[in-house]
């Protein structure tokens, strides 16, 4: 009845996960930037710049480029304005820039700025105006008025008569780094092609990524014209694509061993079933218990929480291979209980730790892992012993090999003294660990880069002038007009920088919408210098008046932002505004400038989330030293002070052999290879405590085949993980790898005749 109860109770939960993921009120998050500065309480200062950094980052992630490079300036034109009809059509994308559509983006600028010249001046114009060169000025006017190739009308004329507004707009293109849309170097014509994803696209970004693939399959270059293209989704779809080949076959040689591993061993499915139910019914409330507490689930949690409860296998193990004549199933789980019971509030203890952190992706990985292992825990309690018994019957390919390794591992055994040495030698290699090991939270090695995308961005950059990393300045202001204006002075202190080579360019709201301050001042030097002396001169080769300049000011409002989308990526929020900066060569000479101001802050974003990340494997590891207290206390309380800590020692010890021995290897030490260490920690655990209890009620019951059989499941399920191309994964592969053989050989030597409430 309990069996029945139980599992009715999982049919539940997994109907209602179902019901909640199809009406769309639970999810799947595959954005790691949202989860990157997302904390669970309130933070102050530096959180705002973790936010700034995640808003420019995930800017860029919703943007790709495309180069058309050839030595005809009219070919590579028309081929940009071919590929990005073809790029507009695709689902997914939300806007095309190319040069071919440089005419229609110019006549909308004009619409909206036209209104309020000369209010706007270009830099070139307005030192002109201001060293008394308002001549130079009206007799361009009167070149662009005759010329052929410059249309005009009544109503641009009565707007602006000396023509400010052109040079304004070539100004803003050239600070927003496109220029006219062509860039010739190196012999060459280049054509940019930008590219804006709509919003949401998230996970279906690999569609959009197939859909650019068919395009460029399918498009007719003309001869001398080559095409580039860059993007972080294309990074990411490329890494994805490469992850999801390894795991796919990583998990098939897993799967197949596993299953072959209980064949031999039992020669029969029940065990698998039970370990099947026992995994299966972790993940299905680990999963549901994220998705009703935060109505989404990283994937980032899934994978950790998937494979933390992965030693919840180990459980259905244990109870498989109790050698109790009768198959009673009830009198077998009693044998076990007790080191059941210790192992979930261990595990769940170290948890309990990582839960405290104020970091949501860590407090979803342990409320998943925490919940997973529990309900493991219950399906073995209620399920296991119901089920028919099967005693362990090797095969005999199998039986010597089994043999062999159950003697050897009942005789790894260590007296008093020799347990004092081993306890001595790690409280030196914790020493030595604190010494050698250095934190590398660089999230650009996180991931497997492309080759061929590293150089085509390269080029890309290079070409562009893009600079290799998203430096941006953060400005913050009381109001929008105090930010404008603060821009402007920033952009005249950085001004040298960018002539001496230290800095290629900027780019702020206040290049696209001058402060009102700066409008009324070039207002009215176009009065004194340009209207006054030269207006009448002017009028007299119009058909429309000379008007002077009108006493309005183009606002920073809600009209300008919606037509101007490029105010998206610069327009942070109602107290800070953001300023992008092109081509840093010389960071420390920024950095210099910047910090001259008050109101401004330079934001790595890069640096800025990988000392996140940092501060995320700091909470890691502090949660983990917490377990091994807990753990400590648990042992103690239960077997004594000297075994207690010969107990705790042991998964301590694998935790200190994995962290050594990466280290060995040039695995750096990140969030992700901390969190490999909680795992080791628990499976450690799990094996000590396991062969403790069964040493303290009686001898030879099988523990030590199932911790053996528990090391190789492990093994096939995330050693072979170390072989998988991507870094990240390589590297928690072989963290996991290390720490579970060295816990499988010091579980045996540091927990010997532990007698409940004894010495040893």
């Amino acid at each position: 009845m309990r069996a029945f109860l139980w599992c009715a109770l999982l049919l539940a939960v997994l109907a209602a996960t179902v019901w909640r993921l199809e009406t769309g009120t639970g999810s799947f998050s595959g954005d790691f930037l949202s989860l990157v500065g997302a904390e669970a309480s309130p933070q102050s200062g530096g959180a705002d710049d973790v936010e700034a950094a995640r808003h420019i980052v995930a800017q860029d992630a919703g943007r790709a480029i495309f180069l058309l490079s050839g030595k005809d300036r009219g070919v590579v034109t028309t081929a940009a304005g071919d590929l990005a009809q073809k790029l507009l059509a695709l689902p997914g994308t939300a806007g095309v820039t190319s040069p071919a559509n440089q005419q229609e983006r110019l006549g909308k600028l004009m619409a909206l700025y036209g209104l309020y010249e000369p209010g706007l001046l270009a830099e070139k114009d307005r030192q002109a105006l201001m060293q008394g060169k308002g001549e130079a000025l009206y007799q361009r006017a009167l070149q662009t008025l005759f010329s052929p190739e410059m249309p005009v009308s009544a109503r641009s004329l009565a707007a602006d008569p000396f023509f400010l507004l052109p040079p304004f707009l070539l100004e803003l293109a050239e600070k927003a780094g496109g220029g006219s849309g062509i860039v010739e170097k190196d012999g060459l014509f280049h054509a940019p092609v930008y590219v804006a994803l709509r919003d949401g696209t998230g996970l279906a970004a690999g569609q959009w990524v197939s859909g650019v693939s068919q395009i460029l399959a399918g498009l007719d270059l003309p001869d001398g014209v080559s095409l580039r293209r860059t993007g972080q989704v294309f990074f990411s779809q490329a890494q994805q694509v490469s992850a999801r080949l390894d795991v796919q076959r990583i998990g098939l040689w897993a799967s197949l061993a596993i299953v072959a591993m209980f064949l031999l061993v039992f020669r029969s499915w029940v065990p698998l079933l039970l370990g099947l139910l026992t995994v299966g019914s972790g993940v299905l409330a680990g999963f549901a218990s994220v998705l009703f507490c935060f109505s989404s689930v990283h994937v980032i949690a899934l994978v950790f929480g998937t494979s933390l409860i992965g030693m919840a296998v180990d459980y259905a193990l244990h109870l498989a291979t109790v050698p109790l004549p009768g198959g009673d199933g009830q009198a077998r789980l009693r044998r076990i209980l007790p080191g059941l019971l210790l192992g979930l509030v261990t595990s769940v203890a170290g948890f309990a730790a990582l839960a405290i952190t104020p970091a949501v992706l860590l407090f979803q990985i342990a409320v998943f892992s925490a919940t997973g292992l529990i309900a493991a825990f219950l399906t073995v309690f209620f399920v296991g012993p119901v089920l028919p018994q099967r005693p362990v019957r090797p095969f005999w390919l199998a039986a010597p090999a089994l043999a062999a390794v159950e003697r050897f591992y009942e005789r790894l055994r260590l007296g008093r003294r020799a347990r004092i040495a081993a306890l001595l030698v790690m409280i030196a290699a914790a020493a030595l660990a604190v010494m050698l090991v250095r934190g590398d939270d660089d999230i650009r090695r996180l991931g497997r880069v492309d080759p061929d995308l590293r150089d085509e961005a390269a080029t890309i950059s290079n070409v562009l002038s893009l600079g290799a990393r998203p430096f941006v300045i953060r400005v913050s202001g009381a109001s929008a007009e105090q930010r404008l204006e603060r821009e402007e002075e920033l952009r005249a202190k950085l001004a040298p920088l960018i002539v001496e080579g230290a800095l290629q360019g900027l780019l702020s709201p206040a290049d696209f919408i001058p402060s009102l301050r700066r409008q009324q001042q070039d207002r009215a030097l176009a009065l004194q210098a340009l209207y006054g002396p030269y207006g009448d001169k002017l009028a007299q080769n119009l058909p429309v008046p000379v008007n002077g300049p009108a006493s309005a000011g183009l606002a920073f409002d809600g009209a300008v932002r919606a037509a101007l989308p490029e105010l998206a990526a610069l327009a942070y929020d109602d107290g800070s505004d953001l300023v992008q900066l092109r081509g840093v060569s010389d960071v420390a000479r920024v950095e210099a400038v910047v910090r001259q101001a008050d109101y401004a802050r330079l934001i790595d974003p890069v640096e800025m989330i990988s000392r996140q990340l940092g501060d995320y494997r700091h909470k890691a590891g502090f949660a983990l030293a917490l377990t091994a207290l807990a753990a400590l206390a648990i042992a103690t309380w239960r077997y004594g002070w000297f075994t207690g800590l010969c107990v705790c020692a042991a998964p301590c010890g694998a935790v200190l052999a994995a962290l050594l021995g990466s280290l060995l290897l040039g695995v750096p030490s990140n969030l992700f290879t901390t969190m490999a260490l909680v795992l080791v920690f628990g499976v450690g655990a799990d094996y000590v405590l396991f062969i403790a209890e069964s040493r303290g009620v009686t001898e030879g019951h099988g523990t030590s085949l199932a911790v053996f059989l528990c090391l190789l499941s492990s093994l096939f399920g995330f050693g072979l993980l170390a072989t998988s191309s991507v870094p990240l994964v390589s590297d928690i592969g072989s963290v996991i790898a290390l720490g579970l053989v060295a816990a499988w050989l010091l579980a045996p030597l540091m927990a010997r005749d532990t007698a409940r409430g004894g010495e040893g």
